[in-house]
């Protein structure tokens, strides 16, 4: 069935009936990337990485080699990409292939992190940065390319189709790209901050 995640944990949907199937290890959860059926899952809380093979139900942690704030999966759950930093504090990125079990750190420069996206096969990465905007990878993080866009106010989040295509970020505003991040075109959305936004598998 369907799965969604809250404060309180995950749920699974069956016949339009919610019910908890796991909770987080700790309260203190910054972000959470799941497989794409949703039984692998990745939290980051407590300066660790928690996983979970059975949706929620047991855990897993490992502490990675910097403090991520934000994380994206590939659509099996194996490959994770995390990244760290926060107002005046520069992070790093660092990428898995084993679910979380042994990181490496990326070569990038230090930023604070907004949000990453992965396409399915955990490829095509997409991230966005407080210095220097959105960057993206097509062989899982090994080389990057600034895609050339900023946003109104450095804060923003990306998000990927399955393929790697078509992203969308937003904040100040909603853009789409359907070229993989090389061009950009505004949605024209009324004014202010956008929180949150999702994107269907085919973007």
């Amino acid at each position: 069935g369907s799965k969604v995640v809250t404060r309180q944990g995950i749920y699974v949907s069956a016949d339009s009936i919610w019910s908890l199937v796991g909770t987080f290890p700790t309260d203190f959860i910054l972000s959470v990337a799941l497989s794409g059926e949703g039984s692998k899952v990745a939290a980051l809380g407590d300066g660790k990485v928690y996983t979970s093979t059975n949706s929620g139900a047991t855990w897993t942690s490992n502490t990675p080699p910097t403090g991520h704030k934000v994380l994206a999966s590939s659509a099996d759950g194996t490959k994770l990409v995390g990244g760290g930093g926060t107002l005046g504090v520069v992070g790093l990125m660092a990428a898995s292939v084993d679910s979380g079990g042994i990181w490496r750190l990326l070569n990038l420069p230090d930023n604070w992190w907004h949000s990453i996206a992965s396409s399915a096969d955990g490829s095509k990465l997409a991230a966005y940065g407080h210095w220097g905007g959105l960057i993206t990878s097509t062989n899982s993080g090994a080389t990057w390319t600034s895609a050339n866009f900023s946003m109104i106010g450095a804060q923003a989040y990306v998000v990927s189709s399955a393929d790697g295509r078509r992203l969308m970020a937003y904040g100040w505003g909603i853009f789409t790209s359907s070229d993989s991040g090389q061009t950009w075109v505004s949605n024209n959305v009324p004014p202010g901050f956008w929180p949150s936004a999702a994107s269907s598998v085919d973007g």
